[in-house]
């Protein structure tokens, strides 16, 4: 694979979470910026792909339980409620063919850096992309959640209205470059297990380096609690957690962040504080939650509960219309429930398939992995519980910003180079040898 074409996957994490957020156009350009760019870089791999494979053969990575399930939602999400639909004699909208591709969208994000990443040198750039990126978008949150340097009229002019959810815009959540205050939060939360890892796991790092690594950490915390998001706390809270236990130091991990956030939330108290008003009176829960809630019972449960809906389920679409006149649609504000109204059983199987293939991939062999490989793979096992977690919520697994780079890292960390016989293999340290001295023949002694 040419060295520049390595460079795509570089250039798509550095690129996309500044892009992300753009609207969409109309017409011809119902893509977004960051779509195109997608589609750019996967023709020139298949441009480049198909002469070597009229040369002197492909080569492709070895096949894993990540790249069936990936797959699997694929079939399971795209494929098969199509299918259903047409064959139920459902009039499928605009709407439905939209939120059915959206599984196909991240499996081609996730197979293009499975194709196109082919050395260490690659994956140490785009670990310095993926950090670097967050970094801009996580200071435009910051400047977006003070009011400061114009960066709100500057987001509400060039990209997109952010998601509304069941209480409505609130102008004091952060969203940044992704137009999601959801997104940004879990991107930052991502973001913030990598740089952990990193400045942990990297033996080369002077202190210097090392404290930049943990200052953008920090950096990528406040971001998170900038977004004025439950699920954002929420997910730097379990992306923490097994950071800090795959690394194994997560004592003194939370010895750290515990001020942190607690000077953030001082920083930060106006998001912090209209986010918590819900909990006052006599409810036991925010507005947004029992809005959340009430949206699920009233436009929701009912049909997918209806004769066999859960089975197969009810509509790739994952909202419908409002009744009322300050949003134009109801969402589905919560993930399971998103996974057996768009695809029934087999779409929830294989969630739990891909969460299960992750973890066989990725757990085996972490401790002797190379650094920044471990780095990886921890930030991925981070991620997908992450995802786990918060797919009580929201659809987690493909919302704006997070998912756009969440199947990237993951086809990072489960890459395994391919070999020839008598090559070493730079993703894994050489093993220390505790073995006994080899039997030498009688009569030879032993040097001193």
């Amino acid at each position: 694979m040419p060295r520049w074409l390595q460079r795509g996957p570089v250039l798509w994490l550095l690129l996309c979470p500044l892009i992300v957020g753009i609207a969409r156009g109309s017409g011809f350009l119902i893509f977004r910026p960051n779509e195109f760019l997608l589609l750019a870089l996967i023709g020139l791999l298949l441009l480049v792909s198909l002469q070597k494979l009229a040369d002197d053969g492909l080569k492709l990575p070895l096949p894993n339980m990540t790249d069936g399930a990936v797959l699997g939602l694929v079939v399971c999400g795209t494929l098969l409620p199509l299918l259903i639909g047409f064959g139920r004699g459902t009039a499928l909208s605009s709407d439905d063919f939209l939120y059915s591709f959206v599984f196909l969208k991240y499996a081609l994000l996730y197979f293009y850096f499975r194709l196109s990443v082919q050395s260490l040198d690659t994956i140490k750039l785009s670990i310095v992309a993926v950090l670097a990126s967050s970094a801009i978008v996580a200071i435009v949150a910051l400047l977006q959640a003070k009011e400061l340097l114009g960066v709100p009229w500057f987001l509400a002019t060039f990209y997109d209205k952010p998601f509304e959810g069941s209480s409505g815009p609130n102008a004091l959540r952060a969203s940044s470059t992704i137009a999601s205050s959801f997104g940004l939060a879990d991107s930052m939360a991502l973001a913030m297990s990598l740089a952990i890892a990193v400045s942990i796991l990297r033996p080369t790092l002077s202190l210097r380096q090392r404290a930049i690594y943990i200052a953008g950490a920090v950096l990528f915390l406040l971001a998170a609690l900038a977004s004025g998001s439950f699920s954002g706390v929420i997910a730097c809270g379990v992306a923490f957690i097994v950071t800090g236990l795959l690394v194994g130091r997560f004592r003194q991990l939370f010895a750290v962040a515990l001020p942190v956030a607690m000077l953030g939330m001082a920083v930060l108290w106006p998001t912090i504080a209209a986010r918590l008003d819900g909990f006052s009176g006599y409810r036991s829960l925010p507005r947004s939650w029992l809005g959340r809630i009430d949206n699920l019972e009233q436009f929701f449960w009912p049909e997918l509960s209806s004769g066999w809906n859960w089975l197969l389920g009810v509509r790739p679409a994952a909202r419908v219309p409002a009744p009322e006149a300050w949003r134009d649609w109801v969402y589905i504000e919560s993930g399971y429930t998103w996974l057996f109204w768009t695809g029934g059983l087999p779409l929830f199987l294989a969630f739990l398939y891909l969460l299960w293939a992750i973890a066989c991939d990725l757990l085996p062999g972490i401790r002797l992995a190379a650094p920044d490989m471990r780095a990886l793979r921890i930030c991925a096992l981070a991620g997908t519980a992450m995802i786990a977690v918060l797919m009580l919520f929201d659809p987690h697994l493909t919302v704006r910003g997070c998912a756009d780079l969440y199947f990237p890292l993951l086809a990072l960390a489960v890459y395994r180079p391919i070999l020839k016989p008598g090559i070493a293999n730079d993703f894994l340290p050489q093993r220390r040898q505790f073995l006994r001295p080899k039997l030498r023949p009688p009569g030879i002694k032993s040097p001193a």
